[in-house]
């Protein structure tokens, strides 16, 4: 059998179309978080805006908030005082054929201030003191399986106005 320029390009065009059709990834049906990033490092206390993002994946794709779901499903714990921040993920539309989700999770974090141990104001305005605050996530899907539970880096609070 003869090679011509015509029988190579369709041979090299079969092969890229074959490569490119990769199976979408499996995920496990429980959903699962991975630390990304905050989106500035250190924050005014009140005043600043920072968000967190997470990564997640969620194997069959029940992630977020259905109309009849009141409940949270994400929780953010304050590594400082174990007070819980309950958040709600909107609903996430299933996308193509295959169910699993990935993606990533963005929430405002804005509202944080000060706790330096053994000063008696909470939130208060302390000259040339910064705060440091760590968080704990974790994410249920809509057959209540909770994700597993991760650290964030620690985010600086700056406790005075500059």
């Amino acid at each position: 059998m003869k090679y011509t320029p015509l029988t190579a390009f369709s041979i090299i065009t079969v092969v890229l179309a074959f490569e490119s059709c990769t199976p979408p990834p499996i995920f496990d049906e429980t959903p699962s978080v991975e630390w990304n990033k905050f989106t500035v490092d250190t924050v005014q206390q009140f005043t600043g805006q920072v968000s967190m993002v997470i990564n997640f994946t969620d194997g069959d794709g029940d992630l977020g908030a259905t109309d009849n779901d009141s409940l949270p499903n994400m929780l953010i714990i304050d590594s400082r005082t174990d007070d819980t921040i309950f958040y709600r993920i909107p609903n996430i539309p299933r996308q193509g054929a295959a169910n699993g989700i990935s993606g990533e999770i963005e929430v405002d974090m804005s509202t944080i201030c000060c706790m330096i141990p053994g000063f008696p104001i909470l939130c208060g305005e302390l000259p040339n003191t910064y705060d440091s605050v760590i968080y704990k996530v974790k994410i249920r899907d809509q057959r209540n399986r909770w994700s597993n539970e991760i650290e964030t880096a620690p985010l600086k609070v700056r406790c005075f106005t500059p």
